[in-house]
């Protein structure tokens, strides 16, 4: 049981009561309205490292290794805004490394796009991806800093990247097709990998199931590579776009009726199951359902039972987003709602709610940030709702949260409000039976899931970036219990 914590309100009890805190952090300190528990000797917000005022966290910034923070920042001003929408993105970046109180700090690296992370397959080595104009590099980095980076494969960050079981497929882009290589990782205990074995040399469709490849060339014909010996199997000819797990095997034909074919590929029996067309993003498939995707909202999509062959007909910008526990499934209209409960096998739908917005699914409930618009810009705030599909009434969460905002492990939520256009402002922590909002610090740099610390010494921990003078830096929490 942590004994040492401490609500605090003002200024005065803050100098009086917290000079440990005002050793750690330089200027003014923050006006805390949240109860905190003692972290690293003091009771409230420790300054893990120190920041210039132009530093900020890049995306997935923060990583414990160990017992070390790996964290990199990037310098404003940021890039254009790339395909990720209106998130940070940095051309000049500096990877730090500190203990898990801030001891020892040290630069690691530059230019990586994110925190290194550690592979399993080689245990206690340190990787980091730098994003060049034209290809995105895997590099090697050196957890003391006495080393560069140096270069593990070429592109071995791109997008268009699976690994598997030993080694890597990679992806590389042309006009309209792509080619598809194979890296299988080199002996010992060295990081690397061996040279490329081209599994295809132009496809327009892929994918990749652990020991095998799946592609579509030019010429329509749909093969499987294996991993394992490198042969290669004609699954179908005449196909438009597929998708396939180690089961099943769906996909459309280059014939007149435009047929939609499901094969057991365990058994080998198929069967046509529908026609017509299909938008750009195909098929999906997991485990239990298929789903084949239409070109107009208005038709929505088409749900495929893979046990019992039955086809379930989604229209007027409808689509299924999950199977619940009791065999119903929560259906979404449009992007963000509203939001109903239908039973496939009787047709009957009741609704779940009116309201739109960013939704969360869980197993008995849907939490939905209202009004706002998923990854759109993720300074929008609206009110949390928790809609629980046993028909019981709806639950005002928070007065308003971000829809990237962090749940702790109790159900609180901790959210920036009021982001102004330099991406600053107020990071809260919200008691949901209460709906009080609780002032952590400010001015607080877009916080996001992907800026909060991963592993870190517990669940109530948070870290955040403070840019204020001589207070800029990045800074850890914890909240009590």
């Amino acid at each position: 049981m942590n004994v040492a914590r401490r609500r605090l309100v003002a200024p005065s009890r803050l100098l009086l009561g917290l000079l440990p805190l005002a050793l750690a952090a330089c200027g003014d300190d923050p006006i805390l309205a949240a109860e905190v528990d003692e972290l690293c000797g003091q009771v409230g917000p420790y300054r893990l490292l120190p920041l210039e005022p132009d530093e900020r966290l890049t995306m997935s910034a923060i990583r414990r290794v160990d017992d070390r923070y790996f964290v990199t920042v990037g310098r404003e001003p940021r890039l254009p805004d790339g395909p990720l929408g209106a998130l940070p993105r940095y051309g000049d970046t500096t990877t730090y490394s500190v203990g898990l109180c801030g001891e020892d700090p040290r630069v690691v690296a530059h230019d990586l796009g994110s925190a290194p992370f550690p592979m399993d397959r080689w245990p206690g080595a340190l990787f980091g991806c730098v994003h060049g104009e034209e290809r995105d590099d895997l590099v090697l980095v050196d957890p003391s800093g006495d080393q560069e980076a140096t270069l593990v494969l070429e592109d071995g960050c791109t997008l268009y990247r699976s690994h598997v079981d030993e080694g890597m497929v990679r992806a590389e882009a042309g006009e309209a097709t792509l080619r598809l290589v194979y890296h299988p990782y080199l002996d010992g205990d060295v990081p690397g990998y061996a040279a490329p074995i081209e599994l295809f040399a132009a496809v327009t469709d892929y994918t990749v199931l652990g020991d095998e490849v799946l592609g579509v060339g030019e010429d329509g014909v749909l093969r499987a590579v294996s991993l394992v010996d490198l042969s290669t199997t004609v699954e179908a000819s005449g196909v438009v776009a597929f998708a396939a797990t180690a089961d099943h095997l769906l996909w459309k034909s280059t014939g007149a009726d435009a047929s939609i074919l499901l094969r057991d590929r365990q058994s080998g029996t198929e069967a046509v199951i529908e026609h017509g067309d299909i938008s750009p993003w195909g098929f999906s498939l997991d485990a239990e359902f298929g789903r084949i995707h239409r070109p107009s909202t208005q038709e929505g999509e088409v749900l495929v039972d893979l046990e019992g062959g039955g086809l379930h007909y989604f229209t007027d910008n409808d689509s299924p987003v999950r199977e619940l526990a009791d065999g119903r499934w929560l259906v979404r209209n449009g992007s963000a709602g509203p939001f109903r409960l239908r039973d496939l096998d009787t047709e009957v739908e009741v609704i779940l709610s009116e309201r739109e917005g960013f939704a969360r699914t869980d197993d008995d409930h849907l939490d939905l940030v209202e009004g706002v618009q998923g990854y759109l810009d993720t300074r929008d705030v609206g009110p949390l709702w928790r809609l629980g599909y046993d028909g019981s009434p709806e639950v005002l969460r928070a007065k308003r949260v971000t829809a990237l905002h962090v749940v702790l492990d109790d159900g609180r939520r901790v959210t920036p409000v009021d982001v102004d256009d330099a991406w600053l402002g107020t990071l809260v922590v919200v008691d949901p039976a209460t709906l009080e909002e609780e002032r952590i610090d400010a001015p607080v740099f877009n916080y996001t899931s992907t800026q909060a610390a991963e592993a870190a010494l517990d669940p109530q921990v948070i870290a955040y970036q403070v840019v204020d003078g001589d207070r800029t830096g990045l800074y850890l929490l914890r909240l009590a219990e």
